[in-house]
């Protein structure tokens, strides 16, 4: 908060909602001379008395994080670079509220942050370059098609033509997954890639997926999507899919995304976040939401419109941070 004795309400605020024992509707916003834009929102939030809470502010990223004995975990998070310094401070309405051990300032070392995560994503295993030209995508078996393909050219699993994508046009969906299953351990697990070609025509989107079950047979586990909403630019949205019902999680509107950018879905820890870095660039989050659905499962790629293009596909259990 730049100046709060003085000045309209200017700042990040992160709200727990009374809305049950124990229960909160938790919203992370962004006030502007007195005007709310509300960046992420837990619904329904347990958090019990003892509990310890935390907002952020790294790069372009704002969190919220909780610690209810055992460690801050993140509980939801938002890209928006308005406010890079400022003034701290405690609000509340309902005399029963207490607070104690208020600290705030610049914290040391690098934690579970932006450089920490970019260097675990960098380690994670490669398991396709995508750069040994096929059609259909196969690698010798270790990929299969997904249960919710729309092919019926006999393409279901796209193409790998200067990389991944689909064979077919939009809308027909395209897509394949990986082999290998893996489980969170507790260090987290990841999928990654690198979007060489983007749709380059709005209502195209590409995918990833982590942890999902059993993509042969039902569409459950979790899905990154960029859906091309202008040119260069993408709705994102991390979704949870339970037998084919999809639960938008998070969503990030009018996101730029440009080739040669990676793009990262991580679940560690009851989150499932998005992460994104420009070409020669580190690992930022973008989104993220706390789930705990899936630890578990195999990575996916799936696209609509076949000018995308992705290569360097990575995935498995993320290395300690």
């Amino acid at each position: 908060m730049s100046n709060p004795a003085a000045t309209a309400r200017s700042g990040y605020e992160l709200r727990f909602l009374d809305i049950g024992t124990n229960l909160y509707k938790v919203t992370l916003v962004r006030w502007s001379a007195g005007v709310q834009t509300v960046l992420a929102t837990e619904a329904s939030y347990a958090l019990p008395v003892g509990s310890s809470l935390a907002l952020t502010d790294q790069g372009s990223t704002v969190t919220a994080w909780t610690d209810t004995a055992s460690g801050f975990v993140e509980l939801i998070g938002a890209t928006n670079s308005e406010f890079s310094g400022g003034r701290a401070g405690v609000e509340g309405s309902g005399n029963i509220t207490r607070l104690k051990n208020f600290r705030f300032g610049v914290p040391g070392g690098s934690g579970g942050g932006g450089s920490a995560m970019d260097t675990a994503l960098q380690n994670l295993t490669l398991k396709d370059a995508f750069s040994t030209a096929e059609n259909p995508l196969s690698a010798g078996g270790n990929w299969a098609a997904l249960q919710w393909d729309t092919s019926t050219s006999g393409h279901n699993t796209g193409q790998v033509s200067g990389g991944w994508g689909p064979y077919d046009a939009f809308s027909t969906v395209n897509g394949a997954y990986w082999h290998e299953s893996f489980a969170d351990s507790g260090t987290g697990d990841a999928v990654t890639a690198t979007m060489t070609y983007g749709p380059r025509v709005i209502e195209r989107y590409f995918s990833l997926w982590l942890n999902a079950t059993s993509p042969g047979t039902v569409k459950s586990g979790y899905e990154l999507r960029f859906y091309e909403s202008a040119a260069g630019t993408y709705t994102v949205t991390i979704a949870r899919w339970s037998s084919g019902t999809k639960t938008v999680l998070a969503t990030q509107t009018g996101f730029a995304f440009s080739a040669g950018g990676r793009f990262a879905l991580v679940e560690k820890a009851k989150t499932v976040s998005a992460w994104t870095a420009p070409a020669g660039g580190e690992f930022t989050q973008l989104l993220s939401a706390t789930d705990t659905t899936y630890a578990s499962g195999r990575p996916a790629v799936e696209a609509s419109g076949n000018g995308t293009r992705m290569t360097n596909l990575r995935a498995g259990v993320l290395p300690a941070l």
